[in-house]
């Protein structure tokens, strides 16, 4: 038996020490001269309504979209525009990403600027993918911080001073109705599309950054959506955008990589449901075995394999240049086709999008598990998203 432990460090993780750590003691201001709380947070199974939402309704405020159900994703959606608040959605909201590539556009000082006119922030369900998202959650000082999550404990990670509202997404709107208000920013929506139409000038090249930015393209009807963990979920994140409502699954949190492709064929099976399901290499080798499970699916099944030879996510993390293969990146130099064979499942791998479109629309047809193997450049997908970041920063 194992046991896994998720500890969060205080970036920079890499370098001399500083006075970093000054800032984040002298974050909690005067609280220590109030006599109040730090979190307010309910014992109850279910909070209480929030006497003064009408008050703080007609405020300036912000949601953020985090893990939750399909129909609460659009709900939220609806929510967030009958408010005139502007939605920052993770890739798990299923909230159709109004203002999308949020990971890119929160790096520009323009966005953090308006933002912080905010006076409430109302964080809907939790597991927030993108690092830009952390970044700003961990640094606004909002009057109020609201979070928002049928489970209990402690689901924000800085620990802001608000509430702690255990209750489910559905019901809480539903207790706390929109006011139709005009939209209070600006700079943000004409940031998102700018944002948008950068990464779409980038997507004709065949890489992973690109085949998440074109995910939406390939998704089947009345289907679902597993993504992995890694680099992959964090592409899609920043450079996707998903339908309102289409079924997104993934393991977030301290699961790292383990049993991906084993979670992705038992949310086949709980559904019943045409399944998409992308992971990397390195976790594919972690669950090789479970590719027996794919073998009987009452479905038609894609497992799409990115092969970036390696832990490419470490690219986008300050590692040292020097021992970043050999430590990091820990390239395995295989392919999968004669694992996919070993199981009896279908493999392609399709070199263009001309061949990927034509394998999966074979793929859709047939109640059976296919995989496709994109083998890609090592580091392409993380290079060209701090690419687009820098120039979305300035623009």
């Amino acid at each position: 038996m194992g046991v896994h432990i998720n500890c969060p460090f205080a970036e920079p993780l890499y370098g001399d020490m500083d006075e970093t750590g000054l800032s984040w003691q002298q974050a909690l201001g005067d609280w220590w001269q109030s006599d109040k709380p730090w979190l307010r947070e309910g014992l109850h199974q279910e909070s209480a309504v929030q006497r003064d939402w009408f008050f703080w309704r007609q405020k300036r405020g912000v949601v953020v979209a985090g893990r939750m159900s399909a129909e609460e994703g659009k709900q939220v959606a609806a929510w967030a525009k009958t408010l005139g608040w502007p939605l920052i959605s993770d890739v798990l909201s299923q909230t159709g990403q109004p203002l999308p590539c949020a990971d890119l556009w929160l790096g520009n000082p323009a966005a953090i600027s308006e933002l912080d006119q905010a006076q409430i922030v109302v964080q809907l369900g939790s597991s927030l993918t993108g690092k830009r998202v952390l970044q700003w959650q961990l640094s606004c000082e909002p009057d109020e911080y609201w979070l928002v999550d049928n489970l209990t404990g402690r689901l924000d990670p800085a620990h802001h001073r608000g509430r702690r509202l255990v209750c489910h997404i559905d019901r809480w709107l539903e207790q706390h109705p929109a006011e139709k208000r005009t939209p209070w920013t600006t700079v943000i929506p004409a940031l998102a599309e700018q944002a948008w139409q950068r990464v779409a000038e980038h997507s004709a090249h065949f890489g992973e950054a690109q085949l998440a930015h074109r995910i939406h393209r390939y998704l089947p009807e009345q289907g679902q959506l597993f993504v992995g963990n890694s680099l992959v979920v964090r592409l899609i994140d920043a450079l996707g955008r998903l339908p309102a409502g289409y079924p997104v699954y993934s393991n977030r949190g301290a699961s790292g990589i383990d049993g991906l492709i084993s979670t992705a064929a038992g949310v086949q099976r709980a559904s019943a449901r045409p399944t998409l399901a992308i992971i990397g290499d390195l976790s594919a080798l972690y669950d090789l075995n479970a590719l027996a499970l794919l073998r009987q699916v009452s479905a038609p099944m894609v497992l799409i394999i990115v092969n970036n030879n390696g832990g490419q996510i470490f690219s986008l993390l300050p590692t040292p240049v020097s021992e970043r293969e050999r430590f990091y990146a820990m390239p395995q130099n295989v392919q999968f086709e004669h694992a996919a064979k070993m199981f009896g499942l279908r493999y392609q791998q399709p070199q263009d999008w001309d061949a990927l479109e034509s394998a999966l629309s074979t793929a859709w047809c047939t109640p059976a598990t296919t995989v496709i193997e994109l083998v890609v450049n090592d580091t392409d997908g993380a290079q060209t998203l701090q690419h687009l970041l820098a120039q979305v920063s300035h623009l």
